[in-house]
């Protein structure tokens, strides 16, 4: 396997490689987000991965693969995968779904390339690995530093369906869309909650959502701003999770990460100071930082317990909407 490093200002030539490569195998590239494997061997490419997808050029191209929608959602749906997108429509021409080339490698790439491009999404995001994802059939890779791969959304349903969680989240999906979208059967829809110490608030929160869904495909988890690490969640906010029958006994405060922000889907805070906030250390991440209720949840700390019973009961309010939100995902409404 021959390894090719990224240069921005060697793109025509860096393509022209990768066109002679692929007429001998295929290829790892940096695109849609995280590294996505090339071929010009379509049958090769569904045999091994999720496949089907060919790099296509322009607006032209995503109106001929849904004959059938107005043009206004067309244009909805150009503006996803002019995002890190890998679209499924219904199969045409051999091919299940495209992705738009908007990246400059990528136009570079289909400016030289002397037959249609097909696109595999691999399961890990390092060339070695995908190297022997593939038994070692890469003929050739392109070093440059990889990422959470491209988001796969399949728009031959309606709502559409996300198949695949990657660089685009969730909610600045539904946000172009303008409409709620559901979940694959093997995508896990994530929620973190926000507060400032880590020890009321949003433990509450995260166990009050964590038993709506014990069994469902959804992951919770908390965290603070300003937090004592590993200190236990308060009596008071022990005391009345008991009441809803959640047990806090093990928690213990954790500091909120950027990694916490970018795995999350969801981002869930109590006050306006919490989202300023969390935008602040990842500004990508404005579209899915929202308050949990439409006013702040007041902090409890050194509160009497009847205060923590009202906010918890506050709080459990608001999770009954944010729960039936996350079933229509899931599409259970």
């Amino acid at each position: 396997m021959k390894l090719i490093r990224l240069n921005p200002k060697r793109l025509d030539e860096i393509a022209r490689s990768i066109d002679k490569f692929l007429k001998t195998g295929p290829g790892a590239v940096p695109l849609f987000g995280g590294y996505c494997v090339l071929s010009y061997r379509p049958g090769w490419l569904q045999k091994k991965m999720r496949a089907g997808f060919r790099l296509v050029s322009g607006p032209e191209t995503i109106v001929d693969l849904m004959p059938d929608s107005e043009i206004g959602y067309c244009q909805r749906v150009q503006q996803v995968l002019a995002k890190s997108v890998l679209g499924i429509f219904n199969k045409k021409k051999g091919w299940a779904g495209a992705g738009l080339a908007v990246e400059p490698l990528a136009r570079a790439i289909l400016a030289k390339a002397q037959r249609p491009v097909g696109i595999g999404v691999p399961a890990q995001q390092e060339i070695e690995e995908i190297n022997m994802e593939l038994d070692s059939q890469l003929e050739f890779g392109i070093v440059a530093q990889g990422g959470s791969g491209p988001t796969v959304v399949d728009f031959s349903r309606r709502p559409v369906v996300v198949d695949r969680r990657g660089k685009l989240g969730i909610l600045d999906l539904e946000n172009l869309l303008g409409e709620t979208v559901r979940l694959g059967p093997e995508v896990v829809f994530s929620v973190v909650f926000v507060c400032t110490g880590n020890s009321c608030r949003s433990p509450v929160a995260s166990g009050l959502l964590k038993k709506m869904f014990e069994n469902d495909r959804v992951f919770v988890y908390s965290a603070g701003t300003d937090v004592p690490e590993g200190a236990p969640a308060t009596g008071c906010a022990r005391q009345v999770a008991e009441e809803f029958g959640v047990d806090l006994g093990l928690h213990r405060a954790q500091s909120l990460t950027p990694g916490m922000v970018h795995n999350a889907d969801l981002v869930l805070v109590m006050e306006k100071y919490h989202r300023e906030r969390v935008v602040e250390m990842v500004p990508d991440a404005a579209g899915k930082t929202r308050l949990l209720c439409d006013r702040p949840i007041e902090d409890p700390i050194g509160r009497p317990l009847e205060f923590y019973r009202r906010i918890a009961a506050e709080i459990n309010h608001c999770l009954e909407r944010v729960a039936g939100n996350i079933r229509t995902r899931l599409g259970q409404n």
